[in-house]
């Protein structure tokens, strides 16, 4: 890809999904295809400045954990499946439209950040692609936690797995975002 980027930061709150929510449209309308992968495992959220709805993520980062971690614990191979296209989510807004001589990343700044104009229904494709942090469901959290983020980081059949997800994520997309947890974590040394 041309860029790997990382929103990072020491402290929660400090607008690191939004930014990457305002950057990826400025880019994607320039041409390029945006991928942004949600490594903020604990306050996961990218999706939403898109809105994109907790329901709509099937899965994402923490399910292919889950699913490596299944396989290695069942003696499967360190060979992984085809990525799972189907993670990965592509947001259109219906009601937004650039208006005459605005850019297109302009109109997604509005529809994110809070309209200025409200254009006709003309479905409006941002162009960017999200991997959402995992399934939202009623045990994410208790997902998330039973991670062990050091162990993995260690382990040899991980890095082939995180070798992987790196490779799979930059063969979709010119430019990859990832919006880093906060803080000094594991997690956040592997996003940088």
């Amino acid at each position: 890809p041309l860029m790997i980027g990382c929103f990072y930061g020491h402290k929660g709150g400090a607008g690191r999904a939004a930014a990457v929510a305002n950057v990826a449209p400025a880019l994607s309308s320039a041409g390029y295809r945006v991928l942004i992968v949600d490594f903020d495992l604990e306050a996961p959220g990218v999706h939403r400045f898109f809105g994109i709805p907790d329901a709509a993520c099937e899965g994402g980062v923490v399910d292919l954990v889950e699913a490596h971690a299944n396989r290695l614990a069942a003696g499967g191979d360190v060979d992984l499946p085809p990525f799972p296209e189907e993670l990965l989510l592509e947001p259109r807004f219906e009601a937004v439209k650039a208006p005459e001589g605005e850019l297109a990343a302009e109109a997604v700044r509005d529809r994110i950040l809070g309209p200025r104009t409200i254009g006709t229904t003309t479905p409006f494709e941002t162009g960017v692609r999200i991997l959402p942090a995992g399934r939202f469901d009623g045990r994410y959290r208790e997902r998330v936690a039973a991670i062990d983020w050091s162990a993995r980081w260690q382990d040899p059949a991980w890095r082939v797995f995180f070798g992987w997800l790196k490779l799979e994520l930059e063969a979709r997309a010119e430019v990859v975002f990832l919006d880093a947890r906060a803080g000094v974590t594991e997690l956040a040394a592997l996003c940088l």
